[in-house]
């Protein structure tokens, strides 16, 4: 069965559950978020998705005595009371909310403030007009501001506004309420705003088809074979979930639209999450995956160096994060030739292996990581003891020359791409006579100090192999076989656990030390694929989509022996992995 994007459109009207931080009702790649939850009074809490972490900045910011009705509610509107006239929100726009109401005689705006609300007034309004401004704290210590600006612009469409009690009062003829309104923060661009608001639909019906046309505009070219209706399901709230975590930031960011890991624990734009991330943005919106490699180009340092993490007002520029924007260039570059978008993306791959070759590299002649930070793996045992010449980043580093030099073969500059090619013949040579350890028949990080392996087996003890080193078959084999494919080590129910099933330091729900994350398991199935162990690479994919399968939440990592999700729930490269499978796996 076939999936195309109106069937996939028509399934987001099952998706009705708004009642978190992860979850908040956010299209259009808005900053703010609706949270609605049983706890929650009228429309609930009004978050704001900024700068790294979120914060509410009203705890009840529309306030009636009607519940929400999960029957009616959509990814597309949320509707209270009992029928469809009692009340009931969408957005028109980026950060711009729509609500109508023919069931109440007037409605609180405003009424509980958060603890995260610096403080607001109201600089104007009238009876059609209130313009709000105000400051809310931010709330990540390394954020160069102690707080935020924003201004809201509230308009009424039917009904008045009372300011001096923060209610709007319906209608007395019809009984009806209806008002718009646009929340700016950082950029307090007024006349945008307004603008927003001048363009919103005249009446609900039309600006909840507006903001299922927004998700229509998400997916260029949706085409996806399924094979059950769980699949079906589990696929429409993981496309979602990848759309609700887009962001049309300020600031910094605003260049390009961002496609941050997940709304509510992780709201700025991920090097590494990026690249994985846009596994399925490939399949459904290439303009959109592009964009967000476009994003990385443009916080990268003179030196060539990338962030970490990129920010509307800041960045994470101590550690640089996987190289991988060559894989995830390339992958483009081979289905959509675009000269321009080639050209800028070469650019700044070069500059960036520039930089790891000069600035982490050491006179081994191997690429020197700091922190576990640097790899993505933030607290794996591999770096208890301090900077590592380490499996992955060299790996990294090794794959994205490679791509530096077949992108160069796509421009047409063939000496460019021999050069690359030679820089990446040396590294290869390196990282064999010094991380191949002959008697374990593995890759090892090593401690540079002491030239000690640090062993312990993991999935990046074969990213080298997934990277181009080539070795002989006999010891190609022999490693896969022993560890890989070895249920003692990494081949159990949940395969590819980031440390052996049977190393010291395991712990099957201990972050870096032992659960099982999607992006390194991907890379195992390229590497078993590259390498034609097509029937365990088909095994391990089954495995790990069925745990994906039965989360259902599409966590950030899972426990390595139960499946158990872990982390942030909503995450984007789970999204985008889940669904990348689910094709692959489907069409054979």
């Amino acid at each position: 069965m076939i999936l195309n994007k109106e069937n996939l459109i028509e399934k987001f009207s099952s998706i009705n559950d708004f009642s978190s931080m992860q979850k908040t009702f956010s299209p259009w790649c808005s900053n703010i978020g609706i949270e609605v939850s049983e706890n929650k009074k009228g429309a609930g809490s009004l978050w704001l998705h900024y700068n790294r972490s979120s914060r509410i900045l009203w705890d009840n910011f529309i306030d009636f005595n009607l519940k929400q009705n999960k029957n009616l509610s959509s990814a597309f509107s949320i509707f209270f009371g009992e029928k469809e006239q009692n009340a009931q929100l969408t957005f028109t726009d980026t950060d711009t909310i729509y609500f109508a109401s023919e069931n109440l005689d007037s409605v609180k705006l405003f009424s509980e403030k958060s603890e995260k609300l610096h403080s607001c007034w109201i600089e104007n309004h009238n009876e059609k007009e209130i313009e709000i401004c105000g400051y809310s704290f931010n709330t990540d210590d390394r954020d160069p501001d102690e707080t935020v600006p924003f201004y809201i612009y509230l308009k009424a469409v039917c009904g008045k506004f009372f300011v001096e009690e923060n209610n709007i009062f319906a209608n007395a003829e019809s009984r009806k309420i209806a008002f718009t309104f646009s929340v700016k923060a950082l950029e307090i661009d007024r006349k945008n705003a307004k603008e927003k608001i001048k363009n919103s639909p005249e009446n609900f019906s039309k600006a909840k088809e507006k903001c299922r046309e927004f998700y229509l505009q998400c997916f260029e070219d949706f085409d996806l074979e399924i094979k059950s209706e769980l699949e079906e399901k589990i696929v429409a709230k993981a496309a979602y979930g990848l759309t609700a975590n887009l962001a049309k930031a300020p600031g910094k960011l605003n260049k390009h639209i961002s496609s941050f890991p997940s709304r509510g624990s992780y709201p700025t734009h991920f090097l590494w999450d990026t690249c994985f991330q846009n596994l399925a943005y490939e399949k459904f919106s290439l303009s959109l995956a592009k964009e967000f490699l476009l994003q990385i180009a443009e916080f990268q340092r003179a030196d060539g160096k990338f962030p970490q993490f990129m920010c509307s007002t800041w960045e994470r520029p101590h550690y640089s994060q996987p190289a991988l924007v060559g894989w995830a260039t390339m992958r483009i570059a081979k289905v959509d030739n675009d000269a321009d978008f080639i050209k800028k993306m070469l650019a700044a791959i070069e500059k960036n292996n520039d930089w790891w070759l000069n600035s982490r590299g050491c006179e081994k002649g191997l690429i020197s990581c700091p922190h576990g930070l640097e790899t993505g793996q933030d607290d794996s045992p591999r770096f208890d003891n301090g900077t590592t010449y380490a499996c992955d980043m060299n790996a990294y580093v090794l794959h994205q020359l490679h791509c530096a030099a077949e992108l160069n073969r796509i421009c047409g500059d063939e000496n460019k791409a021999k050069m690359w090619e030679e820089k990446a013949q040396k590294l290869s040579q390196k990282i064999i006579e010094n991380l191949w350890c002959e008697e374990d028949g593995i890759f090892y990080d090593v401690l540079p100090e002491t030239n000690e392996f640090v062993k312990i087996v993991s999935p990046v003890s074969f990213l080298p192999l997934w990277a181009g080193i080539e070795l002989p078959k006999e010891k190609l084999d022999e490693t896969i076989k022993k560890y890989l494919l070895n249920s003692q080590y990494l081949f159990g129910s949940v395969p590819f656990p980031s440390v052996a099933y049977n190393d010291v330091n395991y712990g099957s729900d201990k972050w870096w030390r032992g659960p099982t994350w999607m992006p390194n398991a991907y890379l195992m199935l390229e590497t078993l694929s590259k390498f034609g162990y097509t029937e365990e690479e088909k095994i391990a994919e089954e495995r790990l989509f069925d745990v994906m399968l039965k989360d259902r939440e599409m966590h950030e990592l899972f426990d390595s022996e139960t499946g158990a999700g872990l982390g942030a729930s909503e995450q984007g490269w789970t999204n985008a992995i889940f669904i990348k499978l689910c094709d692959k796996i489907n069409r054979g």
